[in-house]
């Protein structure tokens, strides 16, 4: 076997991180969200994780926001561990902002108008947050690219690999 493909919740992640190191298997672990939880880097497949384990993932790391992380524990000086939800909701944040931003330059906040505003959306950038987005192609993923992490004892629990990457079209199941 030359890796693991996996896409499950992350205590299932972690059992099958354990249970290949427990039978020698040094292999790459690659999963997209949601493989992966900074909780388990307390747990017992922590090695292994932190070895082997690989993420395809919409949002990025602290290591690549070192501002954002020193705002979050300026603010919250008694949070001992912040996870990456932190720049998930950051950006998400940025997101419904522009969305809300275009809907009252166009003058209708009204639940269509605010669909209609996101939907004129192509180019939807948070400072290298979450991969941009393009919202015009209904029915699509608005994205085809991740930023590739992976475990780590740092802020968030994970470190960032790449910049955001395009995701190649795997035998044409991502619709691209």
């Amino acid at each position: 076997m030359n890796a693991i493909a996996l896409t499950v919740a992350p205590t299932q992640t972690a059992s099958a991180a354990g249970e290949a190191a427990a039978q020698g298997l040094d292999v790459p672990i690659i999963g997209s969200n949601p493989v992966f939880a900074p909780g388990l880097l307390k747990g017992p497949a922590a090695a292994a994780l932190k070895k082997n384990l690989i993420i395809a993932s919409p949002s990025n790391t602290f290591d690549k926001h070192p501002e954002l992380l020193q705002e979050y524990t300026a603010k919250y000086p008694n949070v001992t561990s912040p996870s990456n939800g932190v720049i998930v909701g950051t950006g998400m944040s940025d997101i419904m902002a522009q969305i809300l931003e275009k809907a009252c330059e166009d003058g209708d906040l009204t639940p269509e108008g605010v669909l209609k505003a996101k939907t004129s959306l192509d180019n939807v950038e948070t400072g290298g947050l979450i991969v941009p987005l393009d919202f015009s192609k209904v029915g699509e993923s608005p994205s085809r690219k991740n930023f590739i992490v992976q475990p780590a004892d740092v802020p968030g629990g994970a470190k960032a690999l790449t910049d955001a990457i395009e995701t190649p079209d795997v035998a044409g199941l991502t619709g691209g």
